[in-house]
């Protein structure tokens, strides 16, 4: 079952104009279940109750069908965690929650600033990213609507470069057998 949901998400995220209404149908857990540093890993995506889940997977790929690397952009507490993602590797990225947080995106250089960190308040004077939007920017919960909580950001490096997309869903509808109204923007 992984297998399928892994290569329905790379083709999705790696098509023309897929993106946003995969991840509007596709509800992913707001808190991916990787406990480890950022950097590259190999992932397998699980279905649960309350959504997607993104998993790191063995060092042996054979237990997973499809599993693949993606970049993992963690959240340090009171702080703030940056890769630098490169023009070789992995071409998907993948964040925890956010929630209070500030995602910067500066080249190939993507920030997580923690709420409580020292560095958020400098990250929230960026211009806010949107679709069009280049250069250094910010997207963070500030701009989502009313009754959407859990947000969760994606990118994918088509044709060199980093596209990055946002998805916020109503939390409270997880789980009750209805797909949570979702809202997904491109940061």
């Amino acid at each position: 079952m992984s297998g399928g949901l892994n290569s329905a998400f790379l083709t999705a995220m790696r098509g023309n104009a897929t993106q946003i209404p995969y991840l509007r149908n596709n509800i992913f857990a707001s808190q991916p279940q990787i406990n480890a540093a950022g950097g590259q890993r190999i992932v397998n995506l699980s279905a649960s109750i309350s959504g997607i889940e993104v998993r790191t997977a063995p060092t042996n790929r054979s237990t997973f069908s499809n599993a693949f690397n993606a970049w993992w952009l963690p959240n340090n507490q009171n702080a703030a965690a940056a890769i630098t993602v490169g023009t070789v590797g992995a071409d998907i990225i993948f964040t925890p929650a956010l929630t209070g947080c500030i995602l910067e995106i500066n080249g190939n250089t993507i920030t997580h600033h923690d709420g409580n960190s020292p560095t958020r308040i400098a990250a929230a004077l960026l211009q806010l990213g949107g679709a069009g939007v280049v250069g250094q920017r910010r997207w963070d919960n500030d701009g989502i609507g009313a009754g959407f909580y859990a947000s969760f950001v994606v990118g994918v490096r088509r044709n060199g470069a980093w596209q990055f997309y946002q998805q916020s869903y109503n939390y409270n509808q997880v789980g009750q057998g209805i797909l949570p109204a979702v809202q997904v923007t491109q940061i």
